[in-house]
């Protein structure tokens, strides 16, 4: 996968012009098109076509951000249980 800042760098203050201007040509991009391509939407469904798409892709997006987990860390569920865990005596 691609990482952010060109080189070998990714992320950090020795890339930050090169993230910078990948995310806000990015948000260019994605405003002169997404612009015409709600135009399109609301032409071909009307208003209520538009809202159930766009609901529709806001819930298909928060269904999928339940499986993100951040990197490097290990996923929930696969840590094994402390044996001896702090505040209880030893019997």
């Amino acid at each position: 996968m691609p990482r952010l800042g060109g080189g070998g760098g990714g992320l950090g203050e020795n890339n930050y012009a090169s993230d910078y201007g990948l995310v806000y040509s990015s948000k260019l991009v994605s405003g002169l098109l997404g612009s015409g391509m709600g135009a399109v939407v609301v032409g071909a469904w009307d208003y209520a076509g538009a809202f159930v798409l766009a609901g529709s892709i806001s819930l298909f997006a928060g269904f999928m951000a339940l499986f993100r987990h951040p990197p490097g860390r290990p996923r929930p569920g696969r840590m094994a249980p402390n044996p001896q865990p702090l505040g209880e005596e030893a019997v």
